[in-house]
This record gives structure tokens, C-alpha cells and sequence, in this order.
């Protein structure tokens, strides 16, 4: 991705049953979110570490990265309990389009 990727979702990349997969993972992540920090260009979300925080976090990022092309994703898992972090990352003003969307 360059600096000059637009933010341009693509509709119709997920089908409705995935849109709605996807809004159910997004409110099950919410919960287990620790901490966040924001930036114009995306978040960077620490997560409570379970076996279904980071399945929920792949699948997420899995559809994400589907219908937002735009978006890098890094998940960085380290050793025992300790949380995981999610970054989600695009252009300038990226940051405020996942605010909204994500509803974080």
C-alpha cells in the first residue's frame, strides 16, 4: 500500500450473511478489548489472549481485509497470557473511517 491508496470500501465484497458474521465478530472483540489507541492512520486495539479472542481476531481481519483493501493488519500474539495486540492501519484518515465503522 502507498500513500496515495484511497480509503475506498468495496461493496458488495462480502455477502449480507458475511456483513452480519462480521458485526458479530466486531461486538464479541469489543468485548475483550483492553486497551486502545488511535491515530489518523488506524488503531491499535490490546486484547485479552484466548483461544476465541484470537480466532475472532483472524476472522476479522479475514473479512476486513476482503471488503477494505486499503488496510494493513498486524496481529502480534506474545508468549503465555499476556494480550495480543490487533493493528489495523491505511492512509490518512483511516483512523476516523474505523472509528465509525468499527464502532470502537
Amino acid at each position: 500500500m502507498n500513500k496515495d491508496t484511497p480509503i475506498a470500501c468495496r461493496p458488495g465484497a462480502l455477502s449480507h450473511r458475511e456483513n452480519q458474521d462480521r458485526r458479530a465478530l466486531i461486538e464479541s472483540l469489543r468485548d475483550a478489548v483492553l486497551s486502545l489507541s488511535w491515530s489518523d492512520r488506524g488503531l491499535s486495539a490490546k486484547v485479552a489472549k484466548s483461544k476465541d479472542t484470537l480466532m475472532t481476531a483472524g476472522l476479522l481481519v479475514a473479512f476486513e481485509s476482503q471488503c477494505c483493501p486499503f488496510l494493513a493488519f498486524h496481529l502480534r500474539v506474545g508468549a503465555g497470557e499476556e494480550p495480543f495486540t490487533l493493528e489495523i492501519s491505511g492512509p490518512p484518515g483511516s483512523g476516523e473511517m474505523l472509528r465509525s465503522e468499527l464502532g470502537l
